[in-house]
């Protein structure tokens, strides 16, 4: 009787180990299936960060050409502007000494 009941308990405790086994397998089955689904997720976010950074750079060098265009713009406009006021100046000058000459003739 002490037998069968070692024998039970024997059968019980390797029945167990087996279910710890099986556990155990599934447990580290399910964490390394875990594992890559957070890799993929990783990865999944690391390149959408990429294609935002991409994007940002592609941006921030449009900006960059658009100020420069500015820039060249506002320059182009000052020469303009100084070479206007230049032929102004020039043309009250030469009004300006003609005149005199014409007064003083009528004179």
């Amino acid at each position: 009787e002490q037998e069968d009941l070692c024998l039970a308990l024997e059968e019980k405790l390797q029945d167990k180990q087996h279910e710890n086994a099986e556990l155990i397998e599934r447990l580290d089955f399910a964490e390394a299936k875990t594992m890559q689904q957070d890799e993929d997720e990783t990865y999944i976010r690391l390149k959408e960060l990429e294609a935002k950074d991409a994007e940002a750079m592609a941006l921030r060098l449009m900006l960059i050409r658009t100020l420069e265009e500015r820039e060249t713009s506002i320059s182009d406009l000052q020469v303009d502007l100084a070479t206007s006021v230049a032929e102004t100046i020039t043309a009250h000058l030469e009004d300006g000494n003609a005149q005199p000459s014409l007064d003083k003739s009528q004179a």
